[in-house]
């Protein structure tokens, strides 16, 4: 089917399920269930640190839709992405500053005003 609409997108299928297959031996004994490892590690007594990327103005629920992120970048993203529940968790440290930004395009009114004043170069 694949041909028939693309022509010129020729694909050898078995060799491609042969070079995965290939894939799946090498990379198995580093692939965990994540949930579950987590989950094991806390109830073992064992610390857990867990980062959050992007800033919340990127949060897929809480961020500036439509220049969002595909996850939820706050501290609830510690439940969503790892599977910890939310009781599980004893401390949050949040780290902010003063104004959004953006690397790349997406929408914030005021950032072409920072740049051209001279305050605001190269973040993130």
């Amino acid at each position: 089917m694949l041909l028939l609409l693309l022509p010129l997108f020729a694909i050898a299928v078995v060799t491609q399920l042969d070079r995965y297959a290939e894939y799946k031996v090498q990379t198995q004994d580093m692939i965990v269930d994540g949930v579950q490892y987590v989950n094991e590690a806390y109830n073992s007594g064992k610390k857990l640190i867990s980062e959050g990327a992007n800033a919340a103005m990127l949060d897929v629920d809480f961020g500036t839709y439509p220049f969002v992120t595909s996850s939820t970048t706050t501290s609830g993203g510690i439940a969503t992405g790892l599977g910890l529940a939310p009781q599980k968790i004893d401390s949050v440290i949040g780290v902010v500053k003063a104004y959004t930004t953006r690397v790349g395009w997406g929408w914030v009114p005021y950032v072409d005003a920072l740049c051209s004043c001279g305050l605001l170069f190269g973040c993130s």
